[in-house]
């Protein structure tokens, strides 16, 4: 792959890597509202989890195609 197609492909990993991390804020804020059910509380803590996850996949992927 050629250096400038790299580059936009890490370019873009890196706004994937963002938006995940930006979702995972959004949720973790949307966590701490007193109002929350405790059925509430746990569905906000398995949607957190899995927004981590997917930052961290994508983290995972950006240090591969640096590779």
């Amino acid at each position: 792959m050629g250096r400038p197609q790299r580059e936009n492909q890490v370019g873009h990993l890196f706004a994937l890597a963002t938006a995940r991390l930006e979702d995972a804020h959004g949720i973790a804020i949307a966590g701490q509202s007193p109002r929350l059910t405790p059925a509430e509380q746990r569905n906000l803590q398995r949607r957190l989890l899995r927004a981590i996850e997917r930052c961290r996949l994508a983290a995972e992927r950006i240090a591969t195609s640096l590779d």
